[in-house]
């Protein structure tokens, strides 16, 4: 009887540390600077991996734009109302029942959940306050172990400062092009300035070819460049599917792309044991 690949047992490996018990809610934001950057499609893929393998998948991706978050566009299923409608019937009655949350959340086939951002062109409709993502963050932690944050492009955004204040752990998310690796790198000098020295060393680059490039060589450059730099670096190759930029099914994706959306959120879970109820890895008086 042949036994198991060497790919295999990796990932079977990767699976098991994906299981890992969670000691409290684990956050996590998605970054970069610049638009076009794969955030929303890295979240969608992380996110659907650590739900598709945990045994209880309490995940969720909450969309924090300022202006049009796409998020909750890009699951098979919808969220039927926005996060404001949720806050709203959380000062009216606390949501008791996890059936509850369907009135408010979309899902992946996975069963990620996924909160949508603000999305009305309407001028006078606001995009979402970081007072808002600090009671959508109160309200998730009560309710999933696992919590994505996909970000708004502005990093000097406040909204952007409460999405990493509460974390535990950041990814920045590039396309291979010259611009979204530029805001790869500047997203890390961002967080260095802002003295968030402990998610640096953790942080994971992920370096995505939507556009087909196929240049290995500049690829093997950037991840030498920002390998020196943070814990993980990963490449995903061109996926006809991810490159659509439509609804987003893990197991349509290539193979490959499967392997590394499990091989990061393996990592990821790696620093479950950091987590803790209100991350705050701010230093100020680094910052100063």
């Amino acid at each position: 009887m042949i036994g198991p690949s060497a790919v295999e047992r990796l990932e079977n490996a990767q699976i098991e540390r994906i299981q890992f018990p969670v000691r409290n809610p684990f956050v996590c934001a998605v970054l970069n600077h610049k638009g076009a950057s794969t955030k929303t499609s890295v979240t969608l893929g992380i996110g659907s991996a650590f739900a598709k393998y945990r045994r209880a998948p309490r995940v969720l991706a909450i969309d924090a734009d300022i202006a049009f978050g796409n998020l909750g566009e890009r699951v098979l299923n919808p969220p039927p109302q926005g996060f404001r409608e949720l806050l709203a019937r959380e000062q009216k009655s606390s949501v008791q029942a996890a059936t509850d949350l369907g009135n408010y959340v979309g899902f992946t086939r996975e069963r990620l959940n996924v909160l949508g951002g603000e999305n009305s062109a309407d001028e006078s409709v606001a995009g979402m306050t970081p007072g808002e993502l600090h009671a959508l963050l109160e309200f998730a932690r009560r309710w999933y172990d696992i919590i994505l944050i996909d970000c708004t492009n502005d990093l000097r955004s406040p909204l952007v400062e409460e999405a990493v204040k509460a974390s535990d752990a950041v990814v920045i998310a590039a396309a291979l092009r010259a611009d979204s690796t530029l805001g790869a790198g500047n997203t890390l000098d961002f967080l260095e300035s802002r003295g968030y020295d402990k998610l640096i060393r953790n942080a994971i680059v992920v370096l995505s070819d939507i556009y087909d490039a196929r240049d290995k060589t500049a690829r093997k450059k950037l991840e030498s460049k920002f390998r020196g730099m943070v814990h993980t670096v990963r490449a995903i190759g061109y996926d006809k599917h991810i490159a659509t930029a439509g609804a987003l099914d893990l197991d349509r994706t290539s193979r490959a792309s499967q392997l590394a959306f499990t091989e990061i959120a393996a990592s990821l879970a790696e620093l479950f044991s950091t987590s803790s109820d209100q991350a705050g890895h701010f230093d100020a008086g680094a910052a100063r």
